[in-house]
């Protein structure tokens, strides 16, 4: 067994072990946006995935806005840059930066106002 494999499954035992600690989360992405010259308007579609995440939340004095850090297995989730925000028992999160993202573990921020 290569160590990758090894990081890799004790990651994924990780995510299966944290149980009620973990959400479960849904990612909004929007891919492409078509015209239709019929009617003149532009539809954008939207894609769901629903992934299990945990989620740190995180307290910010400075500004008057909800922070949360998520972390996802990357395995299962394995490109973020399409997507655009992230439901929450049916509140929308926006996505910010990533902070980490590596084979295994993707670590980013997401905030409300």
């Amino acid at each position: 067994m290569s160590y990758k494999s090894l990081v890799r499954n004790n990651v994924r035992k990780a995510f299966i072990l944290i149980g009620d600690l973990g959400t479960t989360v849904t990612f909004k992405r929007f891919t492409k946006n078509e015209f239709d010259f019929s009617t003149g308007e532009t539809t954008q579609t939207t894609i769901e995935e629903i992934q299990k995440v945990l989620i740190v939340d995180t307290k910010n004095k400075e500004r008057n806005a909800l922070e949360k850090f998520i972390y996802v297995n990357t395995e299962f989730f394995p490109d973020l840059k399409f997507s655009e925000s992230v439901m929450i028992n049916n509140i929308e999160w926006k996505i910010g930066k990533v902070i980490e993202h590596n084979e295994y573990l993707t670590q980013f921020h997401i905030f409300r106002s």
